[in-house]
């Protein structure tokens, strides 16, 4: 939303903020701040640090230049406050581009490049919600960064090879050889995991990995084995045909389910990353970090790194039957990022807190290889473990609630239906979208959460549902009765003001959400002006302001697709570096 003022071309919130900045700071600060409430007679105030301001030559100047605009048309000093009523002129030229679907913010990052990496899955079994909280939290934030106008790149590590990968080909042959999961009408993802979860369910409860150890992520394939699962590991490193094509079967099953379930939550990935395709830059690390003194061969030859830390000295990076542990597959991937990474603005690495310690050994193993910008603009943000009723869901044990499932049940409910239908409302797979990611969108990233069917029904524990049903509501009400999509606005009735006040906070929330990378920021507000919304008797003229906002927050938290023309055009779905199709190939 752009405006015409004596002050110069933006947002009403730019236009004040420069009235105030152009005065001396060294003598006080001012801040801006919007109208809270839709009673106040006040639209705006700034806010003085300086208790004798009013007797400053500063103080008057500011005084002078707020009375010489003609957007603003009262001033009123009240101790160290200055509340402003602005034309009504203005209000209206602002109200008419929001009815119009005009909430623009694609300048905030313009020219900016970022990369996303969340999802991070395992080619053994379908999304669950485990897997869901990271990808609110990822997608969230590279809609954000998309809003604000930046080309941002979704990427995801998909562990495609390694013990687990193996123990979903073992269960295929033992319990499930010569089916298939379209023969048998099971989504293929869903079916992959049903053969993983078979074999693990098979293995004698010595060869479970402790959850409690310093190196849990990557226990199963550290310890030793010997049954169909290492035989077929062993098989696919040394290149056999017959195990090879196996791998694709499965492989090719599992990423096409999930692909799926993606789709349903409106999230394409654009830069997968495979494991299996990096075999060659593991050899290479190999033989360098060797070669300077970086690793060291274990007395049995397997290859390990030193971290010089109590808690967990040594870091097994390939086994002693030379396959490549998660920790070396992880950390050539990363190091293959080292050359985009220099013409990047931030990497963001959306990860369980359990990962924590494993992405610092790998910063630690790659700055031994310099050249290393990766690090300069890689951010880590961590997340609470999703548990079920009190228990972490284990995908080998059955216990988990798939994403699917949930998008399945909430949109046969009566809840969603209730909200959702042909347009101009939004459809059900829309609403129980929306529903699915605010409840994971509302929580302290650092949190736990846990889960249940009660909760995730709970208005009070998840906005997703306050957030929908204020939606259906604008997109509902947001026509008059003949039709006429516009009709006159009054900006004297208090809700209608206040609502295009309120609106004015959005590119100033949206700014801080991608700089501080917490999307809470940019969902409490939506909450907030969703709950006065519900509540407020409006006519056609509010309710399509309330849409323009509504649908511009939903899509910056990424429960919207991005509408043609709409928020920020900055970035493109292709990846905007080349990273070199022998590497990012599907080896499929």
């Amino acid at each position: 939303m752009r405006y015409m003022t004596s002050g110069g071309r933006g947002s009403i919130m730019e236009f004040l903020e420069t009235l105030v900045a152009s005065i001396d700071p060294f003598d006080f600060q001012g801040s801006v701040e919007l109208r809270r409430r839709p009673d106040s007679v006040a639209d705006a105030a700034i806010l003085i640090t300086n208790k004798k301001w009013a007797s400053s030559s500063s103080g008057r100047a500011l005084i002078d230049l707020l009375s010489s605009q003609r957007e603003i048309v009262s001033i009123r000093g009240i101790g160290q406050k200055i509340t402003l009523r602005l034309a009504d002129d203005l209000i209206a030229s602002a109200g008419e581009a929001l009815e119009a679907g005009d909430l623009d913010t694609s300048g905030l990052l313009a020219g900016q490049n970022y990369i996303v990496d969340f999802c991070d899955p395992n080619a053994t079994k379908a999304l669950h919600l485990g897997h869901m909280r990271n990808i609110a939290l990822g997608n969230a934030l590279a809609a954000a960064l998309r809003a604000a106008g930046a080309h941002v790149v979704r990427q995801s590590v998909i562990c495609d090879i390694g013990r687990n990968v193996a123990e979903a080909m073992a269960g295929y042959l033992q319990f499930h050889n010569g089916e298939t999961p379209e023969a048998l009408g099971i989504k293929p993802d869903r079916y992959v995991g049903n053969c993983y979860a078979e074999y693990v369910r098979g293995l004698d409860s010595a060869d479970q990995p402790d959850a409690a150890a310093p190196d849990a992520p990557f226990a199963r394939e550290l310890q030793a084995h010997s049954d169909l699962a290492e035989d077929l590991l062993r098989r696919w490193n040394h290149g056999e045909t017959e195990a090879r094509e196996l791998w694709k079967k499965i492989r090719s099953w599992a990423l096409q389910g999930q692909e799926q379930t993606l789709g349903r939550l409106g999230i394409t990935i654009d830069t997968p990353l495979y494991e299996s395709d990096v075999f060659d830059t593991v050899n290479l690390l190999a033989a360098q970090g060797l070669a300077r003194g970086i690793f060291r061969r274990t007395p049995d030859g397997a290859l390990v790194y030193e971290t010089g830390k109590k808690e967990y000295e040594t870091v097994p990076l390939i086994r002693a039957d030379n396959f490549p542990t998660e920790h070396m597959r992880a950390a050539a991937i990363w190091h293959r990022l080292q050359k985009p990474a220099a013409e990047l603005d931030g990497i963001l690495h959306i990860m369980g807190d359990e990962w924590l310690a494993a992405t610092f050994y790998w910063e630690n193993i790659l700055s031994n290889f310099p050249p290393c910008p990766l690090y300069r603009v890689y951010h880590r943000i961590p997340y609470g473990m999703v548990f079920l009723q009190g228990s972490k869901m284990k995908s080998s044990g059955g216990e988990v609630i798939l994403i699917d499932d949930l998008l399945d049940r909430l949109a046969e409910s009566d809840a969603v239906r209730r909200l959702s239908g042909p347009q101009p409302l939004p459809s059900a797979d829309t609403i129980a979208r929306t529903v699915a990611l605010g409840f994971f969108l509302n929580r302290p990233a650092a949190k736990s959460i846990d889960l249940s069917w009660d909760r995730m029904l709970d208005e009070t524990q998840n906005p997703g549902w306050l957030l929908s049903r204020a939606w259906s509501q604008a997109c509902t009400m947001a026509q008059t009765r003949d039709g006429d999509i516009r009709g006159p606005a009054d900006v004297l009735d208090p809700p209608y003001r206040f609502a295009v006040i309120q609106s004015e906070r959005f590119r100033r929330l949206l700014h801080l959400t991608v700089s501080n990378r917490d999307v809470s920021i940019l969902m409490h507000y939506l909450i907030h002006l969703a709950q006065w919304y519900v509540a407020t008797p409006a006519g056609p003229p509010l309710h399509r302001v309330m849409r323009t906002v509504l649908e511009s927050g939903l899509c910056a938290l990424g429960c919207l697709p991005r509408a043609a023309g709409g928020l920020g055009s900055g970035a493109a779905s292709a990846p905007f570096v080349d990273l070199g199709e022998e590497v990012f190939a599907n080896p499929a």
